[in-house]
This record gives C-alpha cells, structure tokens and sequence, in this order.
C-alpha cells in the first residue's frame, strides 16, 4: 500500500483527520455569511441615510427592538417544538425570502417601508446567521475540537467582510447601492444549500428528536434563571453594552450622512470601513485577544472596550463644545467606530463566553438566548426612546448625545466591577456543585486557579472533577498535576 502522507495544509492549521471535510463546509458557510452581511449593511445604511438622515435613527432602533423581538420569541418557540436543526433550516429559508421580498419593493414607487425596514432588519438578519452557523459548528464538532477550529470557522466570515468591502466601490459604480441585496440573495442561497447539505451529510449529529420531550429541569426556565444576582447583573451589563453601541452607531451615522450625501458615495464609504474593520480584527482575534485575556483575566479584559471607548468620547464632546470642525468630529467618530467594532470581536465577545462558564449546561443556554432575543433589543428600544426625548427637548445635538454615552458608559465600568466580583463567586459555587463545563476556547485566570485550588480538597470526586476540566482546558497538557498528587 501507498504510504499516506500528511496534509502539510492540514498540519499548519493544526486539523486532525477526519474533520476538514466538516471544516470546509463550514469555513464555506461562515464565508458566504460574511458576504451577506458586507453587502445587506452597506446596502441598508446607504440607502437608509439618503431617504431619511439621521433624524429617523431613533424610530428605526425601536423598530428594530420590536421585530428582533418577535423573531427572537417565534425562533425560541419553534425550536423547543421542532429541534435546533429543523429551526436553523427554515431560518435559513426564511432569510432568503424576506431579502428577495426587500429587494423588488425597492422598486415600487411607495418603497419608503422597505428602505425604513431594511436597516431595521439589519440586526435581524445578522444574529440568525449566527445561530445558523454556530448550531452547526457545535453539533459537528465537540469542545476540544472548537478550541482547534472555532476561529479558523469565523476566519471565513472575517474574509469575506475584507473582500467585500473592498469590492463594493467597483460594483456600486456599475449597478447602484441598491443592487448589494442581490449579492445578499445569492450568499443567502448558498447558505441555505450548504446548511442542508450540513443537516444531510451530517445527519447522526445535526438532528435531534425533541418532539415530545417532557422537560423536568427547571434550569432552563427564564423566570428560575432570573432569581440569580449573577444572572441578572448579566443582563444589566449587556443592556448598558448594547446601548452604548447604539449611541456610538447614531454619532457614526450622524457624521457619515453629513458628510456623503449620496447614497453610491456613502455606500462605498461604508463597504471600505466594513474591510479594513474586518480587516484589523481577524489579526486581533486570531493574535491578541485570547492570549491576553488568557494572561490577564477578564477582569481586565472586560475594561478594554469601556474604557478606550470612554477616552473617545471624552474627546468628542471636548471637540463638539469647543467648536472643532466638522472634518475633526467625522474623523473621531469614524475612529471611535472603528475602534468600538474591533473591541467588541476582539474583547467583548470573548469575556463574555468566558461570563457564561459557571452556569449549568441549560441555564447557560437559556440566559445566552435571552441576552440575544431579549436584552439587546430592549437596549435598542431604550436608545431610541432616549434620542427621541432628546429630539423632543432639543438638545439632540451630538455634544449632548455623547455626554449621554459618557454617563451609559460609566455604568458600564462600574457593573462590570460588580459583574467579576459574582462570576468568582458563581464559579466557586459551581465547582462545589461539579456543573461547571468546559465550552469556551479562552479562559480566565480565575477560573483556571479555582480548579487548582479543588486538587487539594480531601474528597476524590471533587479533585478527579478538577483534573478533567483541566485537561480539556489545558488540551492535555494538565500531566504535571498527577504527578503533584
């Protein structure tokens, strides 16, 4: 027999045989996602800033919060009564129709309910392909594995923001802003087919019978799950995030519609800040944030964003009431942007896996779901309500908006204080428990020590728990504490 040689491809991404089949589908999915969400946002926004400036922004974050809500609430309701898999398939149908149904009645006349709706759907549109994706990558691959292939997975999507953001100038010329859906529908469609060629080839690990399930675990229940201060402070801590993401999205809007007043010129703009933003943060990603929320814990890794994006904001308002120019307030909103979007990959996301860990296996998933389909559109809705009081007040200038973020995001810092003090809490509790499992790639110190601590407890169960989330973290490196023992 022919001697096999190793796939030097397969070596340097460090792929075991045996998963790049799996690998590429998905790598090829989380590509074609990227391509969709590159051409819907720039699409939207351009078209979105061009009918209706920035005073309409308030109106549209409502919106938003309503419709994410809804979805949010059907999408949870039809995953319990028809299985995980069944929902990410018609999700993935669903999306494809509903962007076909946006692009044609941007041809009517009367199309000012399609371009409103657009932007609207944006966060829609982007948390579905999420779960689509990342469904399929937890079922087809188990923890371990993720830690390996989870960022080489995203690595498609980042990609394909780079290349499509750099296209759009050469295709915005040539057929419109509004002609980005189409590339929208054809990355939706090989989304769709690749999502069931994932549910086909894969079948033993993508479908699940859940019809029928009685469930006796009160763990997965919201209304138990809210009864924890921990949980709660999560849901705080995401509610003033998702909000100071919203008043820097308006400052960014603002500016970009005050400087580009066609809809080409500002979705040519908005495609290169897509790729060069994806561009920074692939490097950041595959680099820098986990090692360093490795080495420093989330302690400080939950303080990054804030506290860059404090110090920006600081600056903005000291420009706005000292009568900078309007190219100086552009460039520092773009910047604070920028910044904003790569922290949020880069550290954000992150420590907040890492958040999650001392939760049971079903509470997690629960409040993971909630945080999504519930607390971040409540957030939207809360931003627009604000801006619109503001509008109402007249003082809707953004000097005043950003001293508003100045306040959201001091509440930030402080709740992320209080957030780490019961996430060691809740981490001890958990090891006591023997519920805490390993499902994140980057872990916190903190997590890391409290289950060396556990190797000196007196009861064999507890220390022979310890030893195996050790294992799975340290990815069998954990040799040297059986020899301590």
């Amino acid at each position: 027999m022919a001697e096999v040689r190793p796939n030097p491809i397969a070596i340097a991404l460090n792929v075991e045989p045996g998963e790049g089949g799996r690998l590429a589908l998905l790598f090829t999915q989380s590509f074609f996602i990227g391509i969709v969400l590159v051409s819907f946002y720039t699409a939207s926004s351009a078209l979105f800033l061009t009918a209706y400036g920035s005073g309409k922004i308030p109106h549209m974050y409502i919106a938003a919060a309503v419709i994410s809500a809804i979805i949010g609430s059907v999408y949870n309701w039809f995953q319990k009564s028809r299985g995980s898999s069944a929902s990410v398939f018609v999700t993935s149908l669903f999306l494809f129709v509903i962007v076909i149904i946006f692009r044609f009645s941007l041809d009517r006349q009367a199309n000012d309910v399609a371009i409103f709706g657009l932007l609207a759907w944006y966060q829609v549109i982007y948390a579905l392909l999420a779960v689509t994706l990342w469904h399929s990558a937890g079922r087809l691959f188990d923890v371990r594995q993720g830690k390996r292939l989870f960022g080489l997975i995203g690595a498609g999507e980042l990609l394909a923001s780079v290349l499509g953001g750099l296209s759009t100038p050469f295709f915005v010329s040539r057929y419109g802003a509004e002609n980005l859906l189409f590339i929208s529908i054809l990355g939706l469609l090989f989304n769709l087919v690749l999502t069931v060629l994932t549910i086909r080839i894969y079948r033993d690990r993508m479908v699940e019978n859940v019809i029928g399930k009685v469930d006796v675990d009160d763990t997965d229940r919201l209304r138990d799950a809210i009864k924890s201060r921990y949980v709660v402070l999560l849901f705080v801590l995401y509610l003033l995030v998702v909000s100071v993401t919203h008043l820097v999205d308006f400052t960014f809007y603002d500016q970009a519609r005050i400087r580009y007043k066609d809809q080409n010129a500002l979705a040519n703009y908005f495609g290169l800040f897509f790729a060069v933003t994806q561009g920074v943060a692939f490097p950041m990603v595959a680099l820098v944030s986990g090692r360093f929320i490795s080495r420093f814990g989330i302690k400080i890794g939950m303080r990054v964003r804030p506290i860059t994006i404090l110090i920006c904001a600081v600056f903005m308002a000291v420009l706005w009431f000292s009568g900078s120019t309007i190219v100086s307030f552009f460039l520092l909103s773009t910047a604070t942007k920028f910044l904003d979007l790569v922290l949020a990959r880069s550290f954000s996301g992150p420590s907040f896996l890492v958040l999650y860990q001392p939760l049971r296996p079903r509470r997690k998933f629960t409040v993971q779901v909630a945080i999504e389909s519930m607390v971040g559109p409540v957030a939207g809705g809360l931003v627009g309500c604000v801006l619109l009081l503001l509008f109402y007040l007249d003082a809707s200038h953004i000097g005043f908006i950003t001293v508003v973020m100045l306040g959201v995001i001091a509440f930030w810092i402080a709740t992320g204080r209080k957030v780490y003090g019961e996430y060691r809490n809740a981490l001890s509790e958990a090891l006591m428990q023997r519920s805490l499992e390993g499902g994140s790639s980057i872990y916190d110190d903190s997590m890391i020590d409290i289950l060396k601590e556990h190797l000196t407890r007196p009861h064999p169960g507890e220390v022979i728990y310890a030893l195996d989330l050790l294992d799975k973290i340290e990815d069998g490196s954990s040799a040297n504490h059986y020899v301590e023992l």
